[in-house]
């Protein structure tokens, strides 16, 4: 056991994970705004020296063309890949150690790892599903029927659209 509890932990599978090596800011942000302009929900994207986004395997080949016209031609596409996010029950700061911890000793690989005062984001192979599910909320600490709203996890803000 890690010390950590978990409030909530939600699932999405049938993902894509496109990663290039080097993205600089102008091409990353050209791609980013044309995957916007195309619809392309992004479930996960972290841009720093290279560039790593998450989205609907379906549309996985669209976006590795887009990022090559864009000048992204070292681009690696994962597929399929799920997206957990895990939810604290308290603010900790060992949640991302102690996730990469149970993939890693359940032989698991974690392709990416995001993180916020709410919650942790974190991408494994599809394959590894399954098997990654059971090991979080075991070795977590994910009490039974536990959700992030009963745990008072809650939406503080609420931007609506113009002409809602």
């Amino acid at each position: 056991m890690f010390g950590v509890r978990l409030a909530g932990l939600k699932e999405r599978d049938f993902l894509a994970l496109l990663q290039a090596g080097r993205a600089p800011a102008d091409q990353a942000g050209a791609l980013v705004r044309e995957l916007a302009r195309r619809g392309l929900n992004l479930y996960f994207l972290s841009l720093g020296p290279g560039l790593c986004l998450c989205l609907e395997a379906g549309r996985a080949a669209e976006a590795r063309e887009l990022a090559g016209q864009v000048g992204l031609d070292d681009c690696r596409l994962v597929s399929p890949v799920s997206l957990f996010t895990l939810y604290p029950l308290e603010h900790s700061l060992k949640l991302p150690a102690a996730a990469a911890a149970v993939l890693a000793g359940r032989g698991l690989d974690c392709l990416a790892l995001g993180t916020s005062p709410a919650a942790l984001v974190l991408l494994v192979p599809g394959r590894q599903a399954e098997a990654a599910r059971r090991a979080l909320a075991r070795e977590l600490a994910l009490a039974p029927g536990a959700s992030p709203a009963r745990e008072s996890v809650r939406v503080v803000a609420v931007t609506e659209k113009e002409g809602e």
